[in-house]
């Protein structure tokens, strides 16, 4: 089983995932959820890739989760209305790239010698744009100089335009 098969198992029956046919053609929508009668709905189209089922998944489940209503933007919805609704949205989005691409899993493809975008898309089987904005929100919520602990030992990890690892020899370990 896929990742997106994984979590749809993981999900049920707290969560019934659908996938209509025409979601996107009759709703412009990838993904979408409904709660009716405590049940928690969410419906992906089908005609997509495993990679962006999962990505949309993930991030539907995070609405759910988070969500106080339902997350439509209609034409009579005052600016403060529309304001909470993309907030909700970012809030969720948010979410999923941090549960998806975390930084065990950039740690993991650099020990891989995993350099390029597309390389370290394909190993955490998601989509090279869905890496690349995830990698953009973590930059912007992680320090620029931090240390992770792993099996084999201590890391500097510096944050520029990607997440660089340095392992620490155990007398800079003892420093920091």
């Amino acid at each position: 089983m896929n990742k997106y098969e994984n979590l749809v198992n993981e999900l049920y029956p707290e969560i019934i995932v659908l996938e209509p046919q025409n979601l996107y053609q009759n709703t412009d929508w990838w993904g979408t959820f409904k709660i009716k009668d405590n049940q928690a709905y969410i419906f992906i189209e089908p005609q997509q890739s495993e990679a962006d089922k999962y990505q949309i998944l993930k991030e539907e489940f995070y609405h759910v989760l988070t969500a106080v209503n339902i997350l439509l933007e209609r034409p009579n919805m005052d600016y403060y209305e529309r304001l909470s609704i993309r907030k909700q949205e970012l809030i969720a989005r948010h979410l999923a790239y941090k549960d998806i691409v975390t930084i065990d899993d950039l740690f993991d493809c650099w020990k891989n010698d995993l350099n390029t975008e597309w390389e370290i898309a394909e190993h955490l089987d998601i989509t090279s744009e869905f890496l690349h904005n995830a990698v953009k929100y973590l930059k912007s919520v992680y320090p620029t100089r931090f240390t992770i602990h792993t099996t084999d030992g201590k890391y500097l990890v510096k944050v520029n335009n990607t997440f660089n690892f340095y392992r620490l020899s155990p007398d800079q370990s003892a420093a920091i």
